[in-house]
């Protein structure tokens, strides 16, 4: 089944030790993050519209990749809108996966830490209508919860067009932001395990476009011979 973007707000995915990570497309963009935890891990991201959905794939990744510890929360946010602030309150460290408005080449990463970020207020949403992860710091601060380190994974895309998949570029970027992700987590002694079988990550968008365009494909074949 598949869903046009404005169906994507909300969490896509979120991962906690001890349970089995499911991605799923949720019903309503109530989902709370949880309470318990000292360090979270954000993917950003509209996964129709190609590179935007570099968040996502990163932490399809980690999930697949890694056993976090308890203290750890890893979160697909999707395209969060007002919901952003509360995942980003309420935590002492705080990780973004996100495109970047910046200069540079098609896959190349930008590190902005928290005063980097409120300083020179990149924009990694690409909707006008979204809040930016500067505004719902900033929210954060206000009410006396914002994380006191934060580090936005920054990635430039190649192409946000109404389309599933990376491109090229961007693709090969996500290794390489994985890296800084897992890095991050360690520098703070919160040091991701390489799971023993690591898993294929869960990229339930690529099989819901597959199973769209197989449908579509069958439905045109009944009707030419029809």
């Amino acid at each position: 089944m598949t869903r046009s973007a404005h169906a994507f707000v909300g969490a896509h995915a979120t991962f906690s030790p001890g349970s089995t990570a499911t991605s799923h497309q949720p019903e309503t963009s109530n989902q709370k993050p949880a309470t318990s935890v000292s360090v979270r891990v954000l993917g950003l991201g509209n996964v129709l519209h190609q590179d935007d959905a570099v968040g996502p794939y990163v932490v399809a990744r980690l999930i697949a990749q890694y056993d976090v510890p308890p203290e750890v929360e890893v979160v697909d946010l999707g395209t969060p809108g007002l919901d952003m602030v509360p995942y980003v309150s309420d935590v002492a460290h705080l990780i973004v996966i996100d495109t970047v408005h910046a200069t540079g080449e098609p896959g190349e990463l930008r590190l902005y830490d928290r005063d980097g970020i409120l300083a020179v207020a990149p924009q990694p949403r690409l909707g006008p209508h979204d809040p930016s992860l500067k505004s719902a710091l900033l929210t954060a601060e206000f009410a006396g919860n914002a994380p006191a380190d934060v580090l936005l994974v920054g990635v430039i895309p190649g192409g946000v067009k109404n389309a599933v998949g990376l491109t090229p570029g961007v693709q090969r970027a996500v290794s390489a932001a994985l890296a800084q992700v897992v890095v991050a987590l360690a520098k703070g002694g919160h040091a991701p395990v390489p799971k023993a079988a690591p898993t294929q990550p869960d990229l339930w968008w690529e099989r819901a476009a597959a199973n769209h365009r197989d449908a579509e494909a069958q439905r045109t074949h009944r009707e030419i011979n029809s």
